[in-house]
């Protein structure tokens, strides 16, 4: 609904609530370490983090979901490429990496449910329906200026 955004940082991520402005959530670099991205699913207690950037406690090649009510990490994916992007469903984890795009099952018995190939795509574009009717994704197709739509 945007009525949140996410800061990664040098130091941990926070979240911001929109109207009225105020901090939600911070986590801090003892717990986090460095972070290069952050997703929020929706406006619940659930984040994805990447780590990166100058003092990283995590991988750049590894997706860690933050549940805020337990305050710990439930969930590691790792991968042989940095992770360009990240996206959230409230069923689905989608991880774009250089050439390929991930998706999981979450949050029951978390497994891969698909993996498609991609061109070059170092920026990761990848997007998701919010729809609950259409889980539609869209991401860059093999020959340039095209796209793949899934359903």
């Amino acid at each position: 609904d945007h009525g949140c955004f996410t800061c990664a940082m040098d130091d941990g991520f926070r979240i911001y609530n929109v109207e009225p402005l105020v901090e939600k959530l911070s986590l801090a670099h003892n717990e986090s370490g460095s972070v290069s991205q952050v997703e929020m699913l929706h406006r619940c207690n659930i984040v994805a983090v990447v780590g990166g950037g100058s003092k990283p406690k995590f991988a750049e090649n590894t997706v860690l979901l933050w549940d805020d009510k337990q305050k710990k990490f439930v969930i590691e994916l790792t991968f042989t490429q940095p992770v360009a992007a990240v996206r959230l469903r409230r069923n689905k984890i989608i991880v774009a990496v250089r050439s390929r795009i991930f998706v999981f099952r979450y949050p029951d018995n978390t497994s891969k449910l698909f993996e498609f190939d991609t061109r070059d795509n170092p920026r990761g574009l990848v997007e998701v329906s919010p729809s609950t009717d259409h889980q539609i994704m869209v991401f860059p197709a093999h020959k340039c200026g095209s796209l793949q739509i899934v359903d």
